[in-house]
């Protein structure tokens, strides 16, 4: 997956703004905010970090709804609420 990739999705995810991208995408893909920073780091970096193949997943359907221009705020706010959901059913 490319890295310039991973950041313009991050960067659509926190609403347009770079700082915090990192959060949003790690909020939008269930990981903590250190696995998403990890991806956008250079491969040769240590802390560098490769998506599963369950991450590659769903970041597929975040980019093919960015491309498509869905991934806007009302779908933000459904995820949101989505997690909530099923935070508080653990």
């Amino acid at each position: 997956m490319k890295r310039s990739v991973i950041r313009r999705v991050a960067v659509r995810l926190n609403g347009g703004a770079v700082r915090g991208s990192s959060k949003a995408l790690a909020d939008a893909m269930g990981v903590q905010v250190k696995t998403a920073r990890a991806w956008l780091l250079d491969p040769a970096q240590d802390n560098h970090r490769t998506m599963s193949k369950t991450a590659k997943r769903l970041f597929a359907l975040l980019v093919i709804l960015e491309a498509t221009g869905k991934l806007d705020e009302k779908l933000l706010q459904s995820i949101a609420v989505t997690e909530e959901m099923l935070d508080d059913s653990d």
